[in-house]
């Protein structure tokens, strides 16, 4: 119960940082940071409380619950504290905000560039096929895929 009041806090403070720069885009800014939060955060809690989801992900909820949920939780902590080190930064000058927007907004970019990097390469993996030969194997084994040997070894009585 603890870890999760933490959890909670810790939601709560980064998606607040991001809600007091967002302040300054309008009503719509603060509005937009809200609905993402609860958009990223509900899923989360039920993957947590249901310990995994009850049904099996199609393509369209992977893509458009479970990658955005990842994305967004990986990007909070770096993107919340970006607005409030910009907004130390800025209060000596009087640009608390303009400086804390700037900044968070800099590593949202560079982070949306890494996860695109990261997609793209994704995209472009190639799977190969080596055949192996091991000498001593016993013949039984000859053309059994990898993964069922190591539960044979592991099966193996000591």
């Amino acid at each position: 119960m603890k870890a999760l009041i933490r959890f909670l806090g810790y939601q709560i403070a980064a998606w607040l940082a991001l809600g007091v720069v967002a302040r300054g885009l309008g009503w719509a800014g603060p509005l937009i940071v809200g609905l993402l939060a609860l958009y990223t955060t509900i899923p989360l809690l039920l993957f947590v409380r249901w310990r995994g989801w009850p049904f099996y992900p199609g393509a369209a909820f992977r893509l458009l619950v479970v990658r955005a949920l990842l994305y967004t939780q990986l990007m909070l902590p770096f993107v919340a504290a970006g607005a409030v080190i910009g907004m130390l930064i800025g209060l000596p000058f009087g640009m608390s905000m303009v400086i804390g927007r700037a900044l968070s907004g800099a590593i949202i970019g560079a982070g949306a560039l890494v996860l695109l990097a990261g997609y793209v390469g994704s995209r472009r993996l190639v799977v190969r096929e080596v055949e192996a030969r091991v000498r001593g194997l016993p013949m039984a084994f000859d053309g059994v895929l990898p993964e069922t040997l190591v539960l044979l070894v592991e099966q193996r009585p000591a």
